[in-house]
Formats: structure tokens, C-alpha cells, sequence
């Protein structure tokens, strides 16, 4: 499965897995726990493969950072979500030298690690990688006036055809 069917839904702590939608309302499992639920469609539900960090240059989306964690730890869990705030600023500056200090909170990165760690749990984030066939490019630690950014390929799921009506 991709990241494309999972869903952060605001006032409820972790991730979900879409299974279907209607007019008035989404059905979802929570991935912790595996039990399916009803959200009113007044919810406010966010597709993580939508969630970008801002950096100096462009945003970067949550996949690359996802695919960053797990390329410093060699697969296995990041830290604790629940470090001190410095902790997890210092451990996102090793991964993404550039973001953008002034508009990255401690709340968004407290979910980040918090997200990696599900997805990690539930072998969800290994399966994409897997599935996506992402090639991995060494983050650099320094870069220098002369050297362009490297962009990370992220494999984008095919556009739907629209049928004429």
C-alpha cells in the first residue's frame, strides 16, 4: 500500500488508512490499534502524501523526509517523538540541514516523528519504499553557493482519466 490512502484527521492523535469515503462521512482504521471508525466529513482530514516542511529554498514533501529518517537510521525508528524540543530540532537539522527554522514548529515536528514511527511499526513506510522503488540520494551536510540542491525522485501515482460525460 501506498502513502496515498493515509490520512492525519485534526483533535485525533496518529494515522489512519482511508477504506472509503462518502457524501457525509470517511471510514477509516486506525493504524495503531486496527479498529475501524466513522469520522464525520466535518473532520478536518489531511492526506500526508500532501504535507510539506517549509525550507529556505522550496517545501519538501513529507516522503522525502520520511524516506531521510529512515536512510539515517538504516531502516529502524527515529527518536522519540516525545524528546525535549531542542532534541528534535537538532535531529531534524541532521536530516534537513535547510528547513526553515522560523515556520517549523516543535508541534510539527513532534508529528513528523510521531508519523515516521507508525509508518516504521506498522511496515507501512518499508512497503512504499519498496513498492516505489525510491532511489535514495546522500543528504548533504554542507552545501556551497556553486552547488545546486539535490532533489530525491518520488515516485508520483498515475493521473485517473476523466470520463466524458
Amino acid at each position: 500500500m501506498g502513502l496515498e490512502k493515509i490520512i492525519s484527521v485534526s483533535g485525533k492523535s496518529g494515522l489512519y488508512e482511508l477504506k472509503s469515503q462518502t457524501k457525509s462521512s470517511f471510514l477509516v482504521k486506525d493504524l495503531e490499534t486496527g479498529k475501524g471508525m466513522s469520522l464525520s466529513a466535518q473532520n478536518n482530514v489531511v492526506m500526508i502524501n500532501n504535507v510539506a516542511i517549509f525550507t529556505d529554498e522550496e517545501d519538501k514533501p513529507l516522503q522525502e523526509i520520511l524516506i531521510a529518517i529512515h536512510k539515517k537510521e538504516n531502516g529502524g525508528a527515529s527518536i522519540n517523538f516525545k524528546s525535549e524540543a531542542a532534541d528534535l530540532f537538532e535531529y531534524f537539522a541532521e536530516i534537513i540541514p535547510n528547513f526553515d527554522r522560523t515556520r517549523v514548529y516543535h508541534s510539527d515536528l513532534k508529528k513528523v516523528f510521531k508519523w515516521y514511527d507508525i509508518l516504521h511499526k506498522t511496515d507501512l513506510l518499508a512497503s512504499f519504499l519498496e513498492s516505489n522503488k525510491v532511489e535514495e540520494v546522500p543528504v548533504k551536510e554542507e552545501t556551497t553557493e556553486s552547488e545546486k540542491p539535490v532533489k530525491k525522485a518520488v515516485k508520483k501515482a498515475p493521473k485517473k482519466a476523466k470520463k466524458d460525460e
